[in-house]
């Protein structure tokens, strides 16, 4: 948080309840370092601009602080990274259509994207489904993508 707050305020961005709509930003002023124990939540102060008083003090939002940008990133499907004894991974396709095992490092994972800090290029392909009993070397039917991510 330290690294956050040196570079400015961090911006903050409400949500209805269930986290489907945005409905404000505003700017982060306070975090409480207590962990709520029955509910894993910590408490955040922000301040909105309320011109047209359509919230309530004491209401209870969804929120999102946004602590950095990320900028050229590699990013895949959330769904391509897989866990296992040695760390993260994914199955690289390659030029031949069969598939190998590629270490990487999951920057961050949120809303189904991963992005990915080291082991992978701009440009690689990468298995998002299917994933289940496939070994190095398996030859695959590449398929692009719908754009939409699902």
């Amino acid at each position: 948080m330290l690294a956050a707050r040196d570079r400015g305020d961090p911006t903050v961005v409400a949500y209805t309840r269930g986290g489907d709509r945005p409905l404000a930003s505003g700017k982060l002023v306070f975090v409480d370092s207590q962990v709520d124990q029955s509910t894993s939540h910590i408490k955040l102060k922000a301040l909105f601009d309320n011109a047209d008083r359509a919230w309530w003090p004491g209401e209870f939002v969804d929120a999102r602080v946004q602590v950095a940008t990320v900028k050229a990133a590699t990013v895949v499907p959330a769904n391509a990274v897989e866990r296992g004894q040695n760390g993260t991974y994914v199955y690289r396709i390659k030029p031949d259509d069969t598939v190998e095992v590629s270490p990487v490092t999951a920057r961050h994972l949120a809303k189904g994207i991963a992005i990915i800090a080291d082991g992978l290029a701009p440009g690689d392909r990468v298995l998002v489904d299917g994933q289940y009993r496939l070994q190095p070397g398996a030859r695959v039917e590449p398929r692009q993508a719908p754009a939409n991510g699902s």
